[in-house]
């Protein structure tokens, strides 16, 4: 993956005969096609020593340089047998929607119309929430980005007006606080959870 970032974090060289007589194996790396080598440390113990990276070593790509060394004059050679990176992925950062929608009936959208049904919005909701799919969540106006949200028809906002962004539901971020009931009116939500874009 020459195009990821990386944190590098160790490498463990598996070796035979080093110590003895001063045998030992110089690392050096380089990082993303660098001019100069960088000297990471000696290993001088077999048959298994780990040599970790500085804090915060990060790049594309990784060249290694391993040089078989003696302190002192001696017949018997050091033996590098295999070694095994160790490193983590660091893609671009995701970004991220929180929101918070309130859920209520006979709300006017912006088109003038009457409508809202509060409890199968909810539902709606939670089925993404357990089961995450895939939205196209756009914007309703310049002025309000990401202000107006459709839960029943799996669009956020208006994508017409400005590109729409391909997100997902995180699963497991809806949280729910219920507003207003009572016998005269439909329950009423706070509700929020989290989009990811894609």
């Amino acid at each position: 993956m020459p195009r990821v970032d990386k944190r590098y974090e160790s490498i463990e060289l598996e070796t035979r005969n080093l110590g003895a007589g001063g045998r030992q194996i110089n690392v050096q790396y380089k990082l993303d096609n660098a001019t100069t080598w960088t000297t990471l440390d000696a290993v001088t113990e077999s048959p298994l020593q780990t040599l970790n990276f500085p804090l915060g070593t990060t790049g594309k790509s990784l060249e290694l340089r391993l040089t078989p060394a003696l302190t002192a004059v001696g017949t018997t050679p050091a033996e590098l047998r295999s070694f095994r990176l160790k490193a983590q992925l660091r893609p671009d950062a995701t970004k991220l929607y929180p929101l918070t929608v309130y859920l209520a009936g006979r709300q006017q959208a912006l088109n003038g119309a009457i409508g809202g049904n509060p409890k199968a919005d909810l539902k709606q909701l939670r089925t993404w929430d357990a089961a995450p799919a895939d939205l196209v969540f756009g914007t309703p106006d310049e002025q309000d980005p990401k202000s107006v949200i459709a839960p029943a028809d799996l669009v956020f906002g208006t994508p017409d007006e400005q590109d729409p962004k391909s997100v997902i539901f995180m699963p497991g971020s809806l949280k729910e606080q219920e507003a207003h009931n009572d016998k005269t009116r439909v329950a009423e939500y706070y509700i929020q959870f989290t989009l990811a874009e894609v």
